[in-house]
């Protein structure tokens, strides 16, 4: 199945817009220890909101295809974030979202909503 979905991939940076920020994909790596995924993204606030709800916004597929699963919490300009975080409008943020991998995961490939982005990549 994760093959026929590759077909389809795309490359970053990627860049959409979802419930009033515009997000970029800037790139995945793999940690040192080969435990977490990590994802680098930019982050525009198009309106001024209390709370965005980061989780869910990128998902990483393992080799069947199947999520990994996300932290409980993100970084945002180099500060740890539980939950929803404020955003600014205008204002740009780096966010840094991770997944706890596992060597049967790999290789893994990023998905936005139902678009695959980029290619496959391993530890």
């Amino acid at each position: 199945m994760l093959e026929c979905m590759l077909l389809a991939a795309i490359h970053w940076p990627y860049t959409w817009e979802s419930h009033g920020v515009r997000l970029t994909l800037v790139n995945p790596e793999v940690t040192p220890d080969k435990r977490y995924i990590l994802v680098h993204l930019r982050l525009r606030g198009l309106i001024e909101q209390g709370s965005f709800d980061w989780q869910n916004q990128v998902t990483v597929l393992n080799r069947e295809g199947q999520p990994v699963p996300q932290a409980g919490d993100c970084g945002v300009n180099d500060t740890i974030t539980k939950g929803p975080f404020r955003v600014s409008k205008d204002k740009n943020y780096r966010v840094l979202f991770y997944y706890f991998a596992q060597a049967s995961d790999f290789p893994c490939q990023l998905q936005v909503g139902e678009q695959l982005v980029g290619a496959p990549f391993s530890r």
